[in-house]
């Protein structure tokens, strides 16, 4: 019996390979006409550091700033997934309604991922794997980890391509 797809969540962290990871999401989108749900988590924390803390008079402004950055941050993530979602469809000759949306949210990749996988009730979860510099390995990351050991439906793991490195 085959499995019923209708929801692929694909999670990003923008490595080299993302675009090969892509097209394997799109693929399966496509043969099952499936919509891929794009998520990518943004740890807020990481703009919240200490050290800028002394730079700003006082506590609004400091959260202004941090607000600031990561709508930047959001912003310029949006256009590093259009882009090579809008190539890829064109290259599979998939409709742009394959793609539900693209989701940054505001909290660490894990989390992301997984919460994203509730909310749109992926029926499976497509990610790449990591590659090891100078290698050319691929190891499976603590946030794919993390993933595997915690999803409630399947994850692909997506092994880059040596040639896209």
């Amino acid at each position: 019996m085959e499995p019923k797809i209708k929801s692929i969540l694909f999670a990003t962290g923008l490595g080299p390979g993302t675009s090969y990871v892509l097209d394997h999401a799109l693929s399966l989108a496509k043969k099952y006409q499936a919509r891929i749900h794009i998520v990518y988590g943004i740890d807020p924390m990481k703009y919240s550091a200490q050290s800028k803390a002394e730079l700003y008079p006082s506590k609004i402004e400091l959260e202004d700033s941090i607000e600031k950055l990561l709508q930047e941050e959001e912003n310029h993530i949006r256009g590093q997934l259009q882009s090579p979602c809008h190539e890829r469809l064109e290259q599979l000759k998939a409709d742009e309604s394959l793609i539900a949306g693209i989701n940054i949210e505001r909290k660490p990749a894990k989390q992301a991922i997984l919460d994203a996988a509730a909310q749109y009730r992926a029926d499976l979860i497509v990610m790449g794997a990591q590659r090891l510099p100078g290698s050319g390995e691929a190891r499976l990351g603590p946030t794919t980890v993390k993933v595997l050991n915690r999803a409630t439906v399947p994850v692909v793991v997506v092994k880059g391509n040596a040639r896209q490195a």
